[in-house]
């Protein structure tokens, strides 16, 4: 069927295409992105513009809605505007449209609702007028902070109304009120304005329209005092005359200034005013001013003629060393310009050439924004002239002055005396008047002239004669002097004489001292060898003792063997408490500081003692307080025997019940302390009136023949010295039949935790397996072979491979066949002792390269009695006897784990 189109429908046709022709052409040359869709919100159209806006294609776009491009915050009021457009609104605002790069950007939206239902969006991009505004925001900011920060005070005010619009921080601590009250002032109407030149200017400038500066001081509206540095200018703001005026505040510099002006009124009045004479002098050697006492000394008729003058015109042209008083009095200036000051004395002349002396002392001052030199004289002439008569008298008698110890005797040619001074008189009790016109040898016993008569041929010939004589003085007592003598060149004769009591008594007294270090030397040998002696077969008792004890025993050897123990243990520890005394007695104690592990020493104390507490159902209790540091610095081994003894005596004192140790913190400051000892036991307690005796030397508070305890009576004497040495003090209370506590407080001082701990001293029964993978070789050289029987099956009991020596000499034969792990060694033996034999064997290990073997040291002196000896041979370390298995075993075992890790870094 063929359709036929009238000629009126073609134009209509035609003329829509081009209608539809001329809106595309427009719709894709807009300036604005045109965006079309439906009432869905889905894109149904956009031109080119809209599509570079935003970053798509025409086809990514036609897959997107509306609130694809609309942020998340802004979904729920574009709704509302959907809304509004549907009712056939035009709505326009500015909003934010997410681009394909996942940016916002700014736009400002005009839409309306087309005839066929689709929404027509108009957008145009408005990120550059908001980067614009942002910034001008921005620069106004800055502005206004830069105005109310900075230290220039700044106000403005209206001109035709006179109001402020503008006041800063600044100018509010300036005039001293707040800003809103700044802002209400009216600058024609302000008081302070009215009385000061403020006014006056403002007016010159809104009307000259020049700028002005000037300084005004004036009284505030708001009751300040000020100074002010201020400028002014007029400018036109918003089509209206301003008057801008920024203000400095120069209060306090001007306050500065004008007392600074005082002060230099004062300092002139005190200058022109003053008794002394002072000048000043420039870098030009010159005189710049001077006050009225200078022109009074000179005798110069005014300060103007005086000023003039040179410092040397007013001098003798030499000064008393000689020099030039023209060359000199520049040198003197220089000095005082180069030090700062100098003091010197000089020579002047006044105007009439009468010359007068001068005590000068020169210092530089600021003057004038230059330094100079402030001269002040000081009149010594009288004085000068004093010392020149003194100096002839004293010319007179400098040679009796030379010889002068004390007393001064002057003779004639015949013996008389012709002077004498004070000292002389004290010395022999007779006054001047009494000694002179006597004969010097009244002053001596005929016996001593007699035996020891005046050398008058010696003094004739010229000689000092010197001596030591007795003067019998005035009262009949005895001065032993010592007199020294010398004929003078007018034959007369001067002696000295010195009183020389204190001088001997003190001699006396010296000697008395090295005799009495003498004998304290001979006790103190005596003692250690002593010592010596009896710990040789004690060790032997006690070793053989702990042997046996391990042994099997009937029950009656067994006891028979614990009586041995007990009774030797107690005669141990008598000879300790004796030789202790004996060295506190000789003053011998010495202090070896030392970082410790207070808790290590008391758990090892109390392991010591446990067993002895149980034996007699005592329990044994201690307390170390949480707050008392670990590590602490003091002599370690005081403390242990402090310790030691006062458990000892809780023990031995107490049948039932219980012994509690406390330590604790008394006062603690920065790195130092003060512990506090407490040891309470139940025991038989002390009588009120024996408290005072507890701690006297030999004292026991039952010393009958019938006492139950045993004892020196020294271990609580030793105890309160050794606290005291540390800086301490002991104390005790007691109550009989309840039990005593005993207190002590020592000073430490709190010490850093080790960067490695130490080995463990643990004690244990077996030692062998743990020592190394090869059997421990260990050589015993001791001379009592009952001595050296008893370490050798000490040793091989614990599966050590021993062998013993008896002098030095096999000692070190038997080291140079066999490698050993450890040498014990007794110090003390004939032939060769071990201090020597130690020596030699350390010279092989040097030439021969060796790694230097464990040797420690044991004997029955202390350490302190052979310590140089010790050092000296180089040994490790040192046991007195009797030996402690337990503390051998520990040593044996630190070593050992020594040598382990010294051959582990090797390899």
């Amino acid at each position: 069927m063929t359709t036929i189109i009238g000629p009126d429908k073609n134009n209509d046709i035609l003329l829509l295409k081009k209608s539809e022709e001329k809106f595309r052409t427009i719709f894709q040359n807009a300036s604005e992105g045109i965006f079309i869709s439906d009432n869905q919100g889905n894109y149904t159209d956009v031109n080119d513009v809209g599509l570079k806006m935003l970053g798509y294609t025409r086809e990514e776009l036609f897959r997107l809605n509306l609130k694809d491009l609309i942020p998340l915050e802004q979904i729920e009021s574009t709704y509302k505007t959907f809304s509004k457009i549907r009712e056939g609104k035009v709505v326009s605002g500015e909003h934010h449209i997410i681009c394909k790069d996942g940016k916002l950007l700014p736009v400002e939206i005009s839409a309306s609702i087309l005839p066929d239902g689709s929404l027509l969006g108009m957008v145009r991009d408005i990120s550059e007028r908001k980067e614009a505004e942002i910034e001008k925001d921005y620069l106004l900011s800055f502005n206004k902070r830069l105005i109310e920060n900075s230290p220039i005070g700044t106000l403005l005010y209206k001109v035709s109304s006179g109001q402020c619009v503008l006041a800063n921080n600044a100018a509010k601590t300036a005039i001293g009120a707040s800003i809103e009250k700044l802002l209400d002032q009216n600058f024609w109407e302000i008081p302070s304005w009215k009385d000061s030149e403020l006014l006056e200017n403002a007016i010159q400038v809104t009307e000259t329209g020049e700028r002005r500066k000037f300084t005004a001081h004036f009284t505030t509206s708001f009751g300040r005092n000020v100074w002010l540095d201020c400028q002014m200018a007029s400018l036109f703001m918003e089509g209206e005359k301003h008057l801008l005026l920024t203000i400095i505040d120069i209060t306090e510099r001007s306050k500065a200034e004008e007392a600074l002006k005082k002060s230099e009124e004062k300092f002139y009045s005190l200058f022109e005013n003053a008794g002394s004479p002072i000048l000043l002098i420039d870098d030009t050697f010159q005189f710049v001013d001077c006050n009225q006492a200078a022109v009074k000394i000179l005798g110069a008729e005014s300060k103007e003629k005086l000023i003039p003058i040179h410092p040397s015109d007013v001098s003798p042209k030499y000064q008393p060393d000689g020099q030039l008083s023209s060359i000199k009095a520049e040198q003197m200036i220089k000095n005082g310009y180069k030090h700062g000051s100098t003091k010197f004395e000089w020579v002047h002349n006044k105007i009439d050439g009468t010359p007068i002396f001068m005590d000068i002392t020169l210092s530089v001052i600021p003057f004038e924004n230059k330094n100079m030199l402030m001269v002040h004289w000081n009149d010594i002439t009288a004085r000068k002239l004093s010392e020149e008569a003194l100096k002839e008298s004293e010319e007179r008698f400098k040679s009796i002055i030379e010889l002068a110890a004390d007393g001064i005797l002057l003779g004639s040619p015949k013996g008389m005396i012709i002077g004498a001074n004070q000292q002389i008189c004290i010395i022999t009790g007779y006054t001047e008047q009494e000694l002179l016109n006597t004969n010097i040898s009244f002053l001596f016993s005929e016996e001593q002239l007699k035996s020891s008569p005046l050398r008058y041929d010696l003094l004739d010939l010229g000689k000092i004669v010197r001596n030591e004589r007795i003067i019998t003085r005035k009262d009949g007592s005895l001065v032993p002097i010592e007199m020294n003598t010398k004929k003078m060149p007018d034959n007369t004769y001067q002696t000295i004489i010195r009183d020389i009591t204190e001088r001997l008594i003190s001699e006396a007294l010296n000697q008395k001292v090295e005799k009495s270090e003498y004998q304290n030397n001979v006790k103190s040998q005596f003692m250690a060898n002593l010592s010596h002696e009896i710990r040789n077969p004690l060790s032997a008792i006690l070793g053989f003792n702990s042997l046996m004890a391990k042994t099997d025993l009937s029950p009656e050897q067994e006891k028979f063997n614990k009586a041995i123990g007990i009774s030797s243990e107690n005669l141990l520890n008598i000879l300790n408490d004796i030789l202790d005394f004996s060295k506190i007695e000789a003053n011998k104690i010495t202090l070896n500081f030392s970082d410790f592990n207070l808790r290590d020493l008391v758990e090892e104390l109390i392991t010591l003692y446990e067993l002895k507490a149980k034996e007699k159902n005592i329990v044994l209790n201690h307390t170390i307080s949480a707050n008392v540091p670990e590590f602490l610095t003091t002599d370690k081994n005081k403390i242990k025997q402090i310790i030691t003894n006062l458990l000892g005596n809780a023990i031995k004192f107490t049948e039932q019940g219980k012994i509690d140790l406390l330590i604790d913190v008394k006062h603690k400051e920065n790195k130092t302390l003060t512990l506090e000892f407490h040891l309470k036991d139940t025991g038989i307690g002390i009588e009120r009136n024996d408290l005072d005796k507890a701690f006297q030397s030999f004292t026991q508070l039952d010393s009958s023949t019938k006492k139950i305890y045993s004892g020196t009576g020294l271990g609580l004497s030793i105890c309160k010295s050794y606290v005291e040495l540390l800086g301490g003090n002991i104390s005790v209370t007691s109550d009989v039949g309840i039990g005593s506590e005993f207190s002590f407080s020592i000073p430490l001082i709190i010490a850093k935790q080790p960067e490695s701990k130490e080995i463990e001293n643990t004690i244990t029964a077996k030692l062998p397996s743990q020592l190394s993978d090869k059997q421990f070789e260990i050589l015993v050289v001791e001379d009592e072979a009952i001595n050296r029987l008893y370490l050798t099956r000490l040793l091989k009991s614990q599966n050590f491979k021993v062998d013993s020596a008896s002098n030095g000499y096999e000692a070190i034969e038997l080291f140079r066949k066999n490698k050993f792990d450890l040498i014990i060694m007794d110090c003390q033996m004939p032939k060769m002792d071990g201090f020597e034999a130690t020596q030699r064997i350390r010279e092989f290990e040097r030439e021969n390269k060796l790694r230097q073997t464990t040797i420690i040291a044991f004997s029955g002196y202390s350490l302190n009695d052979v310590s140089e000896k010790f050092e000296k041979a180089e040994m490790n370390d040192y046991m007195i006897k009797p030996i402690n298995e337990s503390e051998l075993f520990n040593k044996i075992m630190t070593f050992s784990e020594i040598n382990k890790k010294i051959n582990t870094k090797r390899n």
